[in-house]
């Protein structure tokens, strides 16, 4: 201050903080320039209007939505996960409400989740189940034995299985985004992975589910084969989610985006490359493994400087 020339030996952005403008007519240095990217949660419409539970797992098992369906927690552990904090289950870990019922609904549920290892049996998702009855049941699942990924009412032409897939090795052990939807008017649904709709042997379900219970993620009360792995940004949502939301959801943001004035013959370096001389208004665009600068008016050459370089 005073003298109206600053020098930076180290500049680090974080990816909830913004630069909004530098002052013109004080030069600045900066040695290096370090970007440090921190993901943020997507964020659609219809989280206003449609969301009525969301698990984010940070620190805790609350509800995020405005309805309180905290979950209760058996045997699970909170660690670091793929947007903040996830939640771990194996063994005989679950979690469960008796905010959600999912009678007689039209739903969408969508969630992050990522497997330890690659299943060798049967493993639920998240299920609701008064009884082990056509009707009364209603889960997601890895189904082990046909390879594939079931919705199910119970029973005969109640089982949506998907169709043309080698599931174990899609799921696999690392992080894919899950999304079922279901309609209770004529009880079609849909399987979507990764933001693509999946092919599935039938499009609705012979039954309604009209059971009850708890909602349970991780489990089906009455099998033993526990989901086990990480989940993170559980949503339940009370409409059929589009293609376009459920893109969305799966497109967790991957960058933010900087302004930075200079005046002509200020020095800097990005990422340890080398020095370039700059001015006017440049976007610093940060990513999870790279940033860039791109020139945007008035900008002296050499530009863009992108990459690092």
């Amino acid at each position: 201050s005073g003298g109206g020339y600053m020098i930076f030996s180290e500049w680090n952005i974080w990816g909830n903080e913004k630069i909004n403008a530098i002052p013109e007519g004080n030069p600045i240095t900066h040695k290096t320039l370090n970007f440090a990217y921190s993901p943020i949660y997507p964020f659609i419409q219809a989280d206003n209007t449609n969301l009525k539970a969301w698990y984010k797992f940070d620190g805790n098992y609350m509800d995020s939505s405005q309805s309180g369906y905290n979950l209760t927690n058996s045997g699970t552990v909170i660690v670091n996960g793929l947007i903040v904090q996830s939640v771990s289950a194996d063994a005989s870990d679950f979690l469960e409400t008796s905010g959600i019922n999912l009678n007689g609904k039209t739903y969408s549920i969508s969630f992050w989740a990522k497997f330890n290892t690659i299943p060798a049996s049967d493993v639920f998702f998240w299920t609701q189940s008064s009884a082990n009855a056509v009707g009364s049941t209603v889960i997601l699942q890895y189904q082990q034995g046909n390879n594939v990924l079931r919705f199910s009412h119970y029973g005969s032409g109640n089982d949506m299985d998907t169709t043309g897939y080698n599931v174990s090795s899609m799921v696999g052990t690392s992080w894919h985004h899950y999304v079922v939807t279901y309609n209770s008017t004529n009880r079609g649904a849909e399987i979507w992975f990764d933001g693509v709709k999946l092919n599935t042997n039938i499009s609705t379900l012979t039954n309604a589910f009209t059971g009850g219970g708890n909602f349970t993620i991780g489990k089906w009360v009455t099998n033993p084969n526990i989901f086990n792995g990480l989940m993170e940004d559980f949503r339940y949502y009370d409409k059929i989610l589009t293609s376009i939301e459920i893109s969305q959801l799966y497109s967790i943001p991957t960058q933010n985006t900087y302004t930075l004035s200079v005046q002509a013959g200020t020095s800097i370096q990005v990422n340890n490359g080398t020095a370039q001389y700059l001015s006017g208004n440049y976007t610093i665009s940060v990513g999870a493994t790279q940033s860039s600068v791109l020139g945007l008016s008035g900008q002296t050459s050499p530009y863009p400087l992108t990459n690092g370089s």
